[in-house]
């Protein structure tokens, strides 16, 4: 049986508070979030090695729009501050590789459901 058949991916949306953090990630290729945020995300990339990808789906608050697409390569770094972010608040970071980066509206993916 061919593994990728096997693959499954797990989604998580990220809202942003600020377009210039997602401007930020698109040209570093990294991320960070809340402390609570940070760990989920690395607790689902471990868990879920071996089984598929790790995609974050990004939008700023308020937009409602999606902007992009990227895959979560590593684990969050607590010790690595990046200097990149709006807020000193966001600290470490995660690895990520932008897939896709185009608006689309919330409403076009309404009758998408989770099974």
């Amino acid at each position: 049986m061919d593994s990728a058949n096997n693959m499954k991916t797990r989604f998580f949306v990220i809202k942003s508070t600020n377009e210039m953090d997602v401007y930020s990630a698109l040209k570093w290729g990294i991320w960070t979030s809340t402390e609570l945020g940070n760990r989920r995300l690395t607790e689902a990339l471990r868990g879920h090695h071996g089984y598929g990808p790790v995609l974050l789906l990004f939008s700023v608050n308020g937009s409602g729009r999606f902007c992009g697409v990227a895959e979560m390569l590593s684990a969050h770094e607590q010790d690595t501050m990046a200097g990149i972010w709006t807020e000193r608040k966001w600290k470490g970071r995660f690895d990520i590789r932008w897939l896709f980066v185009k608006d689309v509206p919330m409403t076009a993916l309404r009758d998408i459901f989770v099974a």
